[in-house]
This record gives C-alpha cells, sequence and structure tokens, in this order.
C-alpha cells in the first residue's frame, strides 16, 4: 500500500512541474495556445469513466487523461505521453516495468476516443516516439526493448478476450459496440509493415462481418462491418501481404468461415471473397441494416482494395 501511495505521489509530482512549467514560448508554431485550443477544439469526449483496476493503475490513467485534456498540440501531447511512459517505467523499483499497468490504462483511453479525434491522434503517435528510442527499457533487462513495446500485444489479446469483445456475444450494449469500434480503429491506426503483432485479430474480424452470415441484432452486424472496413482502409497493403502468405498469422486466423470453407486460408481466392461480400454490402446496405456512415466506410474499403496497386 504504501508503495503504491509513494507511486500515485510521484506521478501527479511530476506532472505538476510539467504543467506548471509549460510556457507559451515553448509552443512551436504547429501548436495550439490554451485560448485558441478552448475555443476551436471540440469538447465531445467525456474520459471521466470508471477504471476498475487497483490504486496503481488508476494513478497512471489519470496522469495520462490530464496530458490529453492540456491545452496544446496533438504533437506536444503525444511527446508528453511518450515521457509519462517512459516515466512510469524507468521510476519502478522493481527490474519490472509495470507495462501490465500502463497498457490496460493506454486501452481504456484509446476505447473511449472516437477514430477521428485528435486525441486518439495523440496517443497513437505516442506509441510512435516510443518506438523510435533507442536501446532497452531499463538498465537491468537489456531484453526489453522500446522498438517492441514489451507486453502491449499481450494487454490487447486480454482485451479482445474480454467480456467487452461483442464478438463473444450474441447481444450487446451499444455504447460496448462503440467502444469496440474505437479499440479496432486505435490498433488499426496504429498498425504498420514495422509493427503489426495482431494481425491475426484483424482477420478474425474480417471473417465475421464478411465471412458468415449477418448476425440477428443489426446493431452487432453493423458495428462488425464497419470494423472489418476500418481494418482494411487502413491495413490493405499488409492484409494483402497476409493474402499472398507474406505475412504469418494465427492458426484460428487462417481458417475461414463458414460462407467460404472450401477457400485456401491465405489466397488471393480469399481476398477477391472480401471484395464480393463489400459490393454485395454497399448495393443493398438496407437488407444488412447498416447506417449511413457505415455504408459509406464499407465503400470506402471496397475501393481501397481495387485501387491496390
Amino acid at each position: 500500500m504504501l508503495r503504491s501511495i509513494h507511486r500515485i505521489s510521484c506521478r501527479y509530482r511530476i506532472f505538476s512541474l510539467y504543467v506548471l512549467s509549460a510556457r507559451p514560448t515553448r509552443f512551436t508554431h504547429r501548436s495550439i495556445c490554451p485560448i485558441s485550443f478552448l475555443c476551436s477544439r471540440k469538447m465531445d469526449v467525456n474520459l471521466d469513466i470508471a477504471v476498475d483496476y487497483p490504486s496503481s493503475y488508476k494513478a497512471i490513467f489519470n496522469v495520462l487523461k490530464a496530458t490529453l485534456e492540456y491545452p496544446a498540440s496533438p504533437e506536444a501531447k503525444a511527446k508528453k505521453l511518450a515521457d509519462d511512459i517512459t516515466f512510469f517505467c524507468t521510476s519502478a523499483k522493481d527490474d519490472d516495468p509495470p507495462f501490465w499497468e500502463i497498457w490496460p490504462m493506454v486501452i481504456a483511453l484509446a476505447s473511449n476516443l472516437p477514430t477521428d479525434h485528435e486525441w486518439q491522434d495523440s496517443l497513437i503517435l505516442s506509441l510512435s516516439i516510443l518506438r523510435q528510442r533507442d536501446g532497452s527499457v531499463n538498465e537491468e533487462n537489456k531484453l526489453l526493448l522500446w522498438k517492441d513495446l514489451p507486453d502491449l500485444s499481450m494487454s490487447v489479446a486480454e482485451y479482445w478476450n474480454s467480456l467487452e469483445n461483442p464478438s463473444n456475444v450474441l447481444k450487446v450494449e451499444g455504447e460496448v459496440l462503440v467502444k469496440w469500434r474505437n479499440f479496432n480503429s486505435f490498433l488499426a491506426r496504429f498498425s504498420s509493415p514495422e509493427f503489426a503483432p495482431w494481425l491475426s485479430f484483424s482477420i478474425w474480424q474480417l471473417q465475421e462481418a464478411l465471412e458468415e452470415p449477418p448476425a440477428e441484432e443489426q446493431s452487432l452486424t453493423d458495428c462488425r462491418v464497419w470494423v472489418a472496413s476500418e481494418w482494411i482502409i487502413r491495413c490493405t497493403n499488409l492484409l494483402h501481404e497476409v493474402m499472398h502468405d507474406k505475412r504469418e498469422i494465427d492458426l484460428a486466423a487462417k481458417k475461414p468461415g463458414t460462407l467460404c470453407n472450401d477457400v485456401p486460408p491465405q489466397s488471393i481466392e480469399r481476398w477477391e471473397f472480401w471484395k464480393k461480400r463489400l459490393s454485395e454490402i454497399v448495393a443493398d446496405p438496407s437488407s444488412w441494416g447498416l447506417e449511413t456512415a457505415t455504408t459509406k466506410k464499407a465503400l470506402e474499403a471496397l475501393n481501397a482494395m481495387k485501387n491496390l496497386v
């Protein structure tokens, strides 16, 4: 308990020093001054959410949340977020950086931020900044490298397999579907040829949306099509490489759905099946019960596949 209190105190002290020392002269021309930020920024996201974790997790969540809410440019926030995470790791008293506390809080924030919100931009950029840092996370363990973002993929898998995954239930609440969209978009946007340890998860989402019959609940079908389309839009080339057997995926993800179980798992035939299904969706969205925004996203995904060079 005393150790947790010490950690919380240290983290908030460091953050307070940052806020107090943030003078307008430190902002670059790309930054947003506090007054213009408050006037122009759409303050439509509420991060005052319940975090059902121990106090040490909540302390991390509150520091990251405060950084996102501070009036600065997305780039300045991203750098501060990366510094926050670095501090949590380097200030740990044991040899094992507390990634098991950090990443769940990053995921909790990402799941509550819309894909087009600049706060999600900052979160994604902060992880890119961390990956670009040289060397190990701490001196005690040279195998923990920043470029690998140690344990992040494990935290992603845990969240993916949790009860909040709408793939695990037949009926879900609207709030869960919104979080699921945000979470998948966050992962898809952060994925790159150099770092995409969760590509198998994306294939599972395409399975559910395009290789299985629509769900009985239209809101669930809408969510699945939206998520699958988002993955295709953000990771067109990566998914194309997977289907050309240039990237390894989980065995479970290799197995096609019931509507195309005779299609080779990693093949151009499976890629073409996805295109065919998206064409059917776009041609008759009402029969799928899709929202207008989801239909537009499905069309964007279809065009991304058609325009792939």
